[in-house]
């Protein structure tokens, strides 16, 4: 009884860690916060708390990123630019778009394009 039991604890905590590793290669790392940050912006939606930017950056990696409303212009769609982020305050996800909540949460935002 007590081999059954070493047994399937073994056999869990290799699930476990099999599940842990899968899910941290899919894991997108965000880029470092601050100033000379290169990419090319593939998409811009507006969203309830920020703009959200499909962004390819310099080594071929696709995320999406939030950026200052002022920046969610069409007119970057293309375009390869260097990027500064600064951490932000934001309405919190839990508002839901409700201009009266007063949740907040800090974020990295784009705060500046500039096209190269």
């Amino acid at each position: 009884m007590q081999n059954i039991k070493r047994i399937v604890a073994s056999f869990a905590v290799l699930t476990l860690f099999a599940v842990c590793e899968q899910n941290s290669d899919q894991t997108e790392a965000a880029p470092a916060t601050g100033a000379g940050q290169v990419g090319t912006v593939r998409g811009l939606e507006s969203g309830d708390i920020a703009c959200y930017v499909q962004m390819q950056l310099q080594n071929g990696q696709q995320t999406t990123m939030l950026a200052d409303f002022e920046l969610c212009d069409p007119a970057w769609i293309g375009k390869r630019v260097r990027f500064t982020t600064t951490e932000s305050s934001v309405q919190s996800p839990e508002c839901q778009g409700d201009p009266e909540c007063t949740l907040s949460v800090t974020e990295t935002l784009i705060t500046s394009f500039t096209e190269i």
